[in-house]
């Protein structure tokens, strides 16, 4: 099981690489990019010797900036399926309320019965709305 310090900082590299890299993050959370590369390196504090891993004052501040729910900067996100859109960030999507996200996955059905594609049994993930059932 990984700490919170590991998922803190697979998130941190994940929104960094979203953000178009280290610069782009830090000006966007307004903190130096020396901080948050000390951070992403966690290279160790001069007094304690341990290394710097980023706060939860910070994870709050990212989130807040990111408008993440709070809390997700501790959280594993690593097993989350892979974001199948492209001209779509999942920031974007994430925002629409649920029942315009269920109508984008009926639509996708429906295009995969159009084309003769079996879709997989829908597997909901903590961050993903559950399909409508069929009454």
């Amino acid at each position: 099981m990984k700490t919170n310090a590991e998922m803190n900082l697979e998130n941190l590299k994940k929104l960094i690489a979203d953000c178009g890299g280290l610069k782009q993050f830090s000006k966007k959370i307004n903190k130096s990019d020396s901080q948050v590369s000390q951070w992403t390196s966690q290279s160790k504090n001069s007094k304690t010797h341990k290394p710097r891993n980023i706060g939860a004052e910070s994870c709050r501040l990212i989130e807040s900036v990111f408008e993440l729910e709070v809390g997700w900067m501790d959280h594993d996100h690593s097993a989350a399926r892979p974001w199948p859109f492209k001209l779509v960030a999942r920031e974007v999507f994430d925002k629409l309320p649920d029942s315009e996200k269920i109508a984008i996955d009926e639509s996708m059905l429906a295009r995969c019965k159009d084309q003769k594609i079996v879709p997989r049994s829908p597997t909901p993930t903590s961050d993903a709305p559950s399909p409508k059932t069929a009454a």
